[in-house]
């Protein structure tokens, strides 16, 4: 019985023993500790997120100061335990800074990732530590590193080195190449400025301070005052090839980092190091060689590789400042798993079959002859209604396959996918971000349960500009494998006669003091603002300097690269206005020998402020100093339509800025930019007209939101909203979806935040929504498959209509006419006919009816009903009176009685997937179209267009 009991009383003691360790050891709470020798405030905070297992949207928390005065140190917390945005967390991200927001000036290191495996917890609480102006990580309090030292140091222009440290030395000591040359007695200020007698660029400066008994570290004084310099500039620019430069029998490998003292190639078997090429757990930890590079002058490193390297991979390892960093190179063509080593590419061995360099689809002979469909890869075949195979949803791949359609339950069949566009008839897919971006993890597009709620990213925040985005092969493991399956995409675009556009992103970087840029030459590839902060004129934390030559290189390198080795057509600048104007310049000039065919054209606008003088911004003002062909978005007309056409009575202002759009944004009668400007663009072919796109709600979320809730009158607006943007002058752009009502529904189980914008249960700004937000649904294009038809039938217009793709100012000046305008309630207007094209007509009314009567003949494509043909529903004769319904658009074509217009009202609809060129001879077509409301009678105008109102019952 004793032993019984001494046994019992052995498991109650180890029962209370295990909880008491285990409360003890429990990761419940983590307090981040922040030591600052200057600026003991309220005012610092820290972006904290899920880093590992699950990378996720963070949190902003505030620092708050010890109440002991005398102390340094500041604090927060983050709950482990009940947070569900740490909870489970292994690892978890940080990013001090200044302020809220992202304007404020960050702690060095960027993206840092706090370790809870090394963290100590007493009582379910664990401590770490940050030290002003210092990129370790301390989990000891005893090991952080507090001593005086110097914060930052660096060149002005005039042989002067500013110094900023945390107390003001009793001695500065300055070295040349590790030689003394000038030593400075005391300073009375932490910040100060001492001046040399002479200065080399060439050297490597350092400057040691003493604090009495104390001596800090050497320390090398920045140039990044110089980068803007002629004296810099001669000295490092360099115009020769950088990155690999792949042959069978060597491969060359250069990186420009004038800063370091030491370059290294690291080589690799595999681009991951937990993964094969397949996928599977293999560790390559370290590199299986290691060479050393030489300067070659121009501050360009160089080693030369005697050997196949096809298929290997590689980093760079760089030392300068007591700082050893490993990095990707900026050039890496292809990577492996989440972008984390370059691959050495064969590009013949990643050809699909038929593959044809310089080859693009013969449909474009101006710029005004593009119909751009902005779309996201993903979104096109991740809905289990796309009926492709599932292995190929969400990928490069499934954009890449055609066959598939969509049966709904009452019968109807529908294309979807590739056969989808290519049935609707447009000529260019613009594309979401298709290089590699880090904010899905690429080793885990297998897990459903991730994916499900953190697959899908728009791809904003770039990490590899001249790799293909992982997360959109078959298998991210292989660097090869995403090379040919975008090959793969284009081909197929380009077999359906479809041009493919790139989103491009240089204007700013996912991460800033880790990126590749920051690593190899600190200081030089990003802005800064006075204080050596960087500056945001993107706001997501940073803006690159398209300026500096050596930046400006690697933007037309990189286009380069993507316009001759994947034959992309055009590129779309994110956030145009943050590069400047000559880069753009140089930019259109390179394509141009390329293929001045291929589109250029960006977002006139910024993301926040920038040092960058708006005297070179290329933006919506400085249009004029653009080169041709080089375009950007119309916003004016865009807000003018959505925001102030759908009333009675619109006010004037919004007329002519609607018109603006229909002139094509030259400088016309009856057509403002915006209040008394009356031209921003100059030229049609450098005006992207719009009314929706994906970064904001789709155009019928915001009718719904903004405007009405009844489904006839969504429809409504959704037709004519475009029939304004097809209708006009300039090049048209078309968001994906919106041929078919497409919405971005947030169901009750998304976990979205303030950013996403939901409204009414959608979102306006779904960058990282999963996918059942943001995917195509063609349930929709079932359900709404007249308005699908509508919009199909119009792109045909626009294709086989001369008329409304004309190509200058001069020609714009001759031939429009504004009619009627100063009716608020409607916008009319005539193309004039020349010996070989007919006159065009067409009016667009708003919540008002109209009625029209003409004393010539025409065609018309539209039936009473709203449904369009092409090729015609009947003829109309001069002398007929219309009554144009509400939210309606009545075009109409003169009927010259040409024999080579088809009217033939039972003919197939166009098709513009085989092998033609985009329409730009005598066609003599002369169409009628009546859109959009219910259009009851016939056609009717005259040379005079006398309007009358009339009620319809």
């Amino acid at each position: 019985m004793k032993k019984l009991l001494s046994f019992f009383s052995f498991l109650i003691l180890l029962v209370f023993t295990t909880i008491s360790v285990s409360a003890a050891n429990a990761q419940n709470k983590l307090i981040v500790n922040y030591y600052r020798y200057f600026g003991h405030d309220d005012l610092h905070t820290a972006w904290i997120w899920q880093y590992q297992p699950n990378g996720g949207n963070g949190v902003e928390h505030n620092f708050v100061k010890s109440t002991d005065p005398s102390s340094r140190w500041m604090s927060l917390e983050i709950d482990l335990q009940n947070d569900p945005v740490y909870k489970g967390s292994t690892q978890v991200g940080i990013i001090i800074k200044k302020g809220s927001g992202w304007d404020g000036a960050r702690e060095p290191g960027g993206d840092r990732h706090i370790d809870l495996s090394k963290v100590t917890f007493n009582g379910g609480v664990g401590n770490v530590y940050f030290v002003q102006e210092n990129v370790t990580i301390y989990y000891n309090i005893n090991d952080a590193d507090t001593s005086d030292k110097v914060l930052d140091a660096y060149f002005d222009t005039n042989k002067g080195i500013n110094v900023y440290a945390t107390l003001a030395p009793t001695k500065t000591v300055v070295y040349a190449n590790g030689v003394q040359i000038k030593e400075f007695g005391s300073e009375t200020n932490y910040r100060y400025k001492v001046t040399l007698d002479q200065f080399d660029i060439n050297q490597k400066y350092e400057i040691e301070l003493h604090f009495g008994t104390q001596k800090s570290a050497k320390y090398v004084v920045s140039l990044r005052k110089l980068y803007d310099t002629q004296v810099f500039e001669d000295a490092f620019h360099y115009d020769g090839d950088l990155g690999v430069i792949y042959s069978k029998e060597k491969s060359v490998f250069r990186l420009w980092s004038p800063v370091s003292e030491q370059v290294s190639l690291l080589l690799y078997n595999q681009g991951h190091p937990n993964f094969d090429k397949n996928g599977k757990s293999s560790e390559e930890k370290t590199p299986y060689e290691r060479l050393q590079m030489t300067n070659i002058g121009k501050g360009v490193w160089e080693v030369e590789v005697s050997k196949d390297l096809a298929g290997k991979y590689y980093t760079f390892e760089v030392e300068y400042n007591n700082q050893t960093h490993e990095f990707v190179d900026p050039y890496a063509y292809s990577t492996g798993a989440n972008g984390l080593r370059a691959q050495v590419v064969d590009f013949a061995k990643t050809n699909p079959r038929g593959w044809k360099y310089d080859s693009r689809p013969k449909t474009i002979t101006n710029m005004t002859d593009y119909i751009l469909y902005e779309l996201h890869v993903r979104d096109l075949t991740s809905h289990p209604t796309w009926g492709g195979p599932a292995k190929y949803a969400g990928t490069f791949m499934g954009v890449a396959t055609s066959g598939t359609s969509y049966t709904n339950d009452e019968g109807l069949t529908v294309t979807t996918g590739l056969d989808h566009l290519a049935e609707l008839g447009i000529n260019a897919v613009h594309f979401l971000p298709i290089f590699d971006y880090g904010y899905v993890d690429e080793t885990k597009l297998n897990d459903e349960a991730y994916m499900s709620v953190y697959g899908f990213n728009w791809g904003y925040m770039p990490y590899n500009f001249n790799t293909p985005e992982g997360t959109y092969s078959t298998n991210p493991f292989d660097g090869y494998v995403r090379v040919n399956e975008l090959k793969q995409m284009v081909q197929a675009l380009h077999n359906k006669n479809i041009r493919v556009v790139m989103d491009v992103v240089y204007n700013h970087t996912g991460e800033t003091a880790g990126s590749q840029f920051e690593k190899s030459m600190p200081g030089y590839y990003f802005r800064q603002n006075d204080d050596g902060s960087f500056s945001n004129g993107s706001g997501t934390g940073n803006e690159t300097a398209s300026e500096r030559s050596m930046f400006r290189k690697y933007m037309i390198d990189s286009l380069k690269f993507w316009a001759t080795e994947y034959n992309i057509s055009g590129f779309r600048f994110d956030l145009m206005a943050l590069h400047d104007i000559e880069t753009m310049n140089q930019i259109r000039d390179a394509i141009n020998e390329i293929d001045p065919t291929i589109i250029l054209y960006g977002e006139p606008w910024m993301g926040g402020s920038s040092p960058l003088s708006s005297t070179i911004q290329a933006n919506k003002g400085n249009m004029s100093k653009l080169s041709d062909n080089i375009a950007s978005f119309n916003d004016n007309t865009r807000d003018a339509i959505k925001k102030g056409w759908n009333n009675k009575n619109v006010e004037l202002d919004n007329l002519n800025t609607i018109r603006y759009g229909v002139s094509g944004g030259v400088a016309f009668d009856y057509a403002k930019a915006e209040g008394g400007r009356a031209t921003y663009h100059h030229e049609p072919h450098k005006i992207i007209n719009y009314v929706s796109a994906h970064d904001d709600e789709t155009l019928r979320d915001w009718n719904w939101n903004n405007n009405t809730s009844d489904r006839d009158i969504l429809v409504l607006m959704q037709k004519q909203s475009n029939a304004f943007i097809l209708t006009s002058q300039g090049i048209p752009f078309l968001h994906a979806g919106v041929d078919f009502m497409r919405s971005k529904p947030v169901s009750d189980d998304v976990i979205a935040t303030g950013d996403n914008r939901v409204v009414k249960g959608t979102s306006g700004n779904s960058y990282n929504l999963p996918d059942s937000v943001n995917q195509l649904n063609w349930d929709d294009k079932a359900k709404y498959y007249e308005v699908y038809d509508f919009y199909r039938h119009l792109i045909a217009l626009r294709r086989v209509v001369p008329s409304f793709r004309l190509s200058s100012s001069s020609e714009i000046t001759e031939r429009l006419e504004f009619l009627d305008p100063t009716n608020n309630n409607q916008i009319a207007y005539r193309i004039k006919g020349t010996e070989t094209e007919p006159g065009v007509l067409v009016v667009h009314t708003n919540k008002e009816f109209g009625s029209f009567i003409t004393d010539k003949d025409y065609i018309r494509i539209t039936n009473n009903l709203g449904q369009a043909n092409a090729h015609g529903f009947s003829k109309i004769k001069s002398g007929a009176t219309i009554n144009i319904a509400e939210f309606s658009t009545l075009i109409l074509i003169e009927d010259t009685g040409s024999s080579t217009f088809n009217y033939n009202p039972e003919a197939k609809p166009y098709s513009f997937s085989g092998n033609v060129r985009s329409q730009s001879n005598n066609m003599g077509l002369i169409i009628g179209l009546v859109v959009g409301g219910i259009a009851v009678s016939a056609a009717i105008i005259t040379l005079l267009i006398v309007l009358k109102k009339s009620k319809q019952s």
